[in-house]
């Protein structure tokens, strides 16, 4: 695959601002509505360009837009493809009398006439696919490349019960793969030899005092910015998908520590999602993870 260009938010600015000048009615709907009563476009912006414009023209229905690449309720939006292929986006219409059947739409993107977000280059690679593995010397305090840690208080890696890689069910032979082949993809590679494919999506929404946070490279220099947004797995999990401290399997989103060329550090709370509780007794599970070559 070509080499993947970085995300022009310029285009994306003036198209954005064109499809939030669409009307939205103020009109009530008690019933729920069946397709043929829906009436939405999913078109590009040039035939096989990767701009996706996606607009509602039903009255009194609140979009609940699904898409490779994540989920939106505007009316009209725009999404930049970061890969070739069909983009499918489902629709629900959310009114009075509950939400309508889902209402697909695919258009087929051939070529990259816009820039994409550099966060997917991020996850995959320039060239459209990357092999992410355990970080065998994750450092910064930490005590190993899967553990547990206060939530928020640990910023990066793991602090309590940490385990290394090839210790307590950490594999050194079990990794992800993100691609843009035909989709935003990640195939987890299990330790038995099989493969659990999925997709993901990242938000790059963050509250204030995740963004305060100050997590550092593996080297142990502060990486500038606090955490990134959240990244949501599909279909699929991450090596060790469990919550420490027997809490259960790890949920689809993952908060993003860390994310760099290099490395990448994912989080999720446990028990509660209280951020730097002062009592200390709302935990954490990290997973610390590098590209794969690096040492």
């Amino acid at each position: 695959m070509k080499k993947i260009l970085l995300y022009s938010a310029t285009a994306l600015t003036m198209m954005l601002t064109s499809c939030l000048q669409a009307h939205v009615s103020d009109d009530s709907m008690g019933e729920i509505l069946a397709p043929e009563q829906i009436d939405i476009e999913v078109t590009t912006d040039k035939p096989g360009s990767n701009m996706v414009i996606m607009r509602c023209n039903t009255p009194g229905v609140i979009p609940y837009w699904t898409t490779p690449t994540g989920k939106s309720t505007r009316v009209c939006d725009t999404i930049i493809a970061p890969f070739t292929g069909e983009f499918k986006v489902q629709f629900v219409g959310l009114c009075g009398g509950g939400a309508s059947q889902a209402v697909e739409k695919t258009v087929n993107i051939e070529r990259f006439d816009y820039e994409i977000d550099p966060m997917y280059v991020l996850f995959a690679g320039e060239n459209g696919s990357k092999k992410w593995v355990w970080d065998p010397n994750p450092g910064r305090g930490g005590s190993g490349c899967y553990g547990a840690g206060g939530y928020g208080w640990s910023p990066d890696v793991p602090n309590w019960g940490g385990v290394n890689v090839g210790d307590d069910g950490v594999y050194a032979d079990e990794y992800l793969v993100f691609d843009l082949n035909g989709g935003a993809n990640v195939t987890l590679h299990r330790h038995d030899g099989t493969e659990q494919k999925g997709t993901f999506a990242f938000n790059k929404n963050v509250s204030s005092d995740r963004a305060a946070l100050t997590p550092c490279f593996r080297n142990g220099e502060p990486t500038g910015q606090g955490w990134l947004g959240t990244v949501t797995l599909s279909g699929t999990t991450v090596p060790c998908g469990e919550l420490q401290w027997g809490m259960g399997p790890a949920r689809d989103e993952f908060e993003i520590a860390v994310l760099s060329p290099d490395e990448m550090v994912l989080i999720q709370w446990m028990g509660s999602s209280i951020l730097c509780d002062p009592d200390w007794a709302t935990g954490s599970t990290h997973w610390c993870f590098v590209r794969d070559g690096v040492q």
